[in-house]
């Protein structure tokens, strides 16, 4: 069965993982090589995506303005934003390890942002453009009628957030009844830090390795999640199911995915 689900032959499909993560004490290059032990495929690395793209900057920092979401409530994005804004986003083009400081961008946009920039040449099939970024983004929910942070998005090309990884899965019921009772978040961070990832997490590698194998499983079966929760490609809703998945669970793998894995790599 799962032989079926596989859209490409490996010999010919490949990733491209470009680093926008500068900064973050993340280490690409092992997220790179555990791509290339776990699949078999060919993986490249690229520097940060908007690096190559400098000599556009004027237009992609008005673009990239245009898309933050203004209200967590509201359906709309930023049409006509300041002088402000338009110069933050050209800094942050020039020096990728700025911090966002926060702003929140709508996902769809900004995918097809990033595939606009990617050349007609690249843009193949069987090429798996996998974004690591800072980038906090989410997608409108029409039914609770707010947007949602993040952690990936599947598409053209794939997006992986750490600042999603971070905010996106909720943390334990207990973190925000404490918080709502004034509790300082600093010292709440310090007693429960270990039930959730946190910016400059020294876990954020690890996790990182199961929502990039996610985008490789989405690139070739144009499926990525499990039911499994002790799966790396579970789709974890909640910060204590992110970890077990990603670091406690008692597998890598669940047998279906494993076998998968085992076919491709036997097709390399």
């Amino acid at each position: 069965m799962g032989v079926r689900l596989i859209l490409f032959s490996p010999r010919n499909f490949s990733i491209r993982l470009y680093d926008g993560l500068k900064g973050e004490g993340v280490d690409v290059s092992a997220l790179a090589g555990y791509l290339l032990a776990t699949f078999g495929l060919d993986v490249s690395m690229k520097d940060d995506f908007w690096s190559s793209h400098l000599d556009r900057k004027e237009s992609l920092a008005l673009e990239l303005a245009n898309i933050r979401v203004l209200s967590s409530t509201e359906n709309e994005l930023n049409d006509d934003p300041l002088e402000a804004e338009i110069d933050f986003e050209k800094r942050r083009l020039e020096r990728p390890s700025i911090k966002s400081g926060g702003i929140f961008y709508d996902a769809t946009r900004l995918m097809s942002l990033y595939w606009e920039m990617i050349p007609k040449e690249g843009r193949k099939s069987n090429v798996c453009h996998l974004i690591l970024t800072r980038e906090l983004f989410g997608t409108w929910d029409k039914d609770d009628l707010r947007w949602h942070a993040r952690t990936l998005m599947l598409g053209y090309p794939c997006l992986v957030s750490t600042s999603g990884i971070v905010e996106a899965p909720a943390k334990p019921p207990e973190f925000y009844q404490m918080m709502n009772a004034g509790e300082d978040i600093a010292s709440l961070k310090e007693k429960m830090g270990g039930l959730f990832i946190d910016y400059g997490d020294k876990r954020m590698t690890e996790v990182l390795k199961g929502y990039c194998a996610q985008a490789v499983f989405y690139a070739m079966t144009r499926q990525a999640f499990c039911d499994d929760p002790g799966c790396r490609l579970f789709n974890a809703h909640w910060q204590v199911e992110m970890i077990y998945a990603q670091i406690g669970g008692p597998y890598e793998f669940c047998e279906k995915h494993a076998g998968m894995i085992r076919k491709l790599k036997a097709a390399t």
